[in-house]
């Protein structure tokens, strides 16, 4: 019986800490500051307890050799990270006759990050167990964690009061100075963000340096995506997160599966953000050729990519896109996630048998949200929406297990309220709907299916195609027929069939003919294309 603590840590409102400012150098420090907090400051605290002391601990061991409990093994280790992942981080420490190891760090690693990473809420907890009880032990510190959360919100920055102005990137008070705009003030939370943008930056590009090969480079300035500068233009934020894996993490018998599972999902994020950004530097030349536009560059380097990383978190994923490729490049990460299952080596053993090993395969999906919206307007509630589309898609992904879904909204102008009252205002004729998605992210037929979609969108606009290519001034005029409901619809499809062009046939639905088709409710599918056809590149199509 070896006894240890547990100390779970955990940090409340990241979403809300990285996309709090509008400026898009200050969501990509404030990403990095929130990698720092396992990457960085967990080690640089251990060292600071454990090494003036000789006594040797083990942060990267759990990576290696995932199946081995190290302090059960090494008498003289006095710490080894349980897993990192998910949000979380779970550390073992050895239970010794005097302090309280678990306790002394907690407050040490939340002192740096009221340090250098002001705004940040730290949550932890801690018990005491042995590795005999572990999956015990774990299920109580979850537990507290829990109570400790719903117990106390810290208080992590400097309250707003009258004598400072407010900081124009967090709203809160300005108490130091720009550190790279002289005469400038803002709040301590938005300096440590903007001094971090360039280690973030540094850092992905190194991650990801056998793809982009030098001839690429992430961009920090949301404006510089593609859009062309002296039109109204668009972004697209989207965020993916991975299906059912909470229940994955809790269905986990042994800290050696929990280990497993969280390294195979880091590594399937990391494996479908290389596809994604492969396929994206294959389309380049195309995309460059009348899609996108760049301003001029003032120094020979690197090209700049229209897309950049915010958050790679687990199965946890936010990227912002230029508009057009929102959609493309949702998918193609999506498709490339599950393609790597993750493989579980469970150890098991019989009183008097020796250990066996079996594996369990547990299958990888997602949903995504895409929300396009202004290149100017606020950042955080563009996440907040993309966000609202991704649990709008799971509930279609918890009635068709392994599955993955797709929804998206495109907002000409401004936001106002909750996703559902937007589209009820927008998109709903009585008690008719113009909305048919979510999509279903599958290369298989069906009314559902994303490829449908697309293969719809491409015969809509492709000129090659005569019979079924819609000049734009009648795509938007079947958009007006179908806001006026079926009857004006079939109408306008009459005249436009006697004018030689029909709507392209869906898989699974005689909704070509009218246009609409009962499902839960009167609805219709191509209003969906239509929105889609308007942020679907011709080259992406192929």
């Amino acid at each position: 019986m070896v006894p240890v603590y547990l100390c779970l840590l955990d940090c409340s409102s990241i979403q809300r800490y990285v996309f709090g400012s509008n400026k898009l150098k200050a969501n990509l420090g404030a990403s990095g500051l929130v990698e720092e907090i396992y990457r960085a400051w967990i080690p640089e605290t251990l060292a600071e307890m454990f090494e003036p002391r000789g006594a040797s601990f083990a942060f990267e061991l759990w990576k290696k050799q995932p199946e081995i409990l190290a302090l059960a093994q090494n008498e003289a280790l006095l710490m080894e990270t349980g897993y990192l992942g998910g949000g979380n981080a779970l550390l073992l420490f050895r239970a010794g006759a005097r302090e309280n190891p678990a306790e002394t760090f907690i407050k040490n690693w939340s002192g740096k990050l009221l340090q250098h990473a002001p705004g940040l809420r730290p949550s932890a907890a801690w018990v005491r167990t042995d590795l005999d009880n572990l999956a015990a032990g774990i299920d109580a510190v979850f537990a507290a964690l829990q109570k400790n959360k719903n117990a106390l919100v810290p208080n992590t920055t400097i309250c707003r009061h009258g004598l400072t102005a407010n900081c124009r990137l967090t709203g809160l008070s300005a108490e130091v100075q720009h550190p790279f705009e002289a005469g400038q003030w803002i709040s301590a939370e938005a300096s440590a963000k903007l001094q971090q943008a360039k280690a973030a930056s540094a850092a992905l590009a190194a991650k990801y340096q056998p793809v982009l090969q030098g001839q690429y480079q992430f961009g920090e300035e949301i404006e510089n995506l593609g859009q062309a500068p002296t039109a109204e233009n668009h972004v697209a934020i989207v965020h993916i997160d991975g299906n059912g894996l909470g229940a994955q993490f809790m269905n986990c018998a042994s800290l050696a599966e929990m280990r497993q599972l969280s390294l195979g999902v880091e590594s399937a994020t990391e494996y479908a953000m290389r596809v994604t950004l492969q396929r994206l530097i294959d389309k380049m030349g195309e995309l460059n050729e009348g899609v996108l536009q760049w301003p001029v560059q003032e120094k020979a380097g690197p090209a700049p990519l229209p897309l950049r990383p915010i958050i790679l978190n687990g199965d946890d994923v936010t990227f912002v896109c230029d508009a057009r490729l929102g959609l493309f490049l949702a998918e193609t990460f999506m498709q490339a996630f599950a393609e790597k299952p993750v493989i579980i080596k469970k150890s098991t053993a019989a009183p008097t048998a020796a250990a066996t090993a079996t594996e369990k395969v547990i299958k990888l999906s997602s949903c995504a949200g895409v929300a396009v919206i202004k290149t100017k307007y606020p950042f955080y509630r563009g996440y907040t929406l993309a966000a609202e589309l991704c649990r709008r898609a799971k509930q279609n992904a918890r009635r068709d297990p392994d599955s993955s879904w797709l929804d998206f909204h495109i907002a000409y102008r401004g936001l106002s309220g909750p996703l559902a009252d937007l589209r009820k205002q927008l998109y709903r004729i009585g008690n008719d709907s113009l909305l048919w998605r979510p999509w279903k992210i599958s290369a298989e037929a069906g009314m559902e299916s994303f490829h449908e979609l697309k293969k719809a969108v491409k015969a809509l606009t492709d000129p090659a195609n005569p019979q079924q290519a819609w000049p734009r001034s009648k795509r938007k005029q079947l958009a007006q027929a179908l806001t006026a409901g079926e009857t004006r619809t079939k109408e306008f499809l009459d005249w436009m069939k006697a004018r030689g062009l029909t709507l392209p046939r869906m898989a699974q639905t005689a909704a070509h003919g009218s246009g609409w088709q009962m499902r839960e409710l009167k609805c219709t599918p191509y209003f969906d294309i239509l929105e889609a056809a308007e942020f679907y590149p011709k080259c992406l199509l192929e």
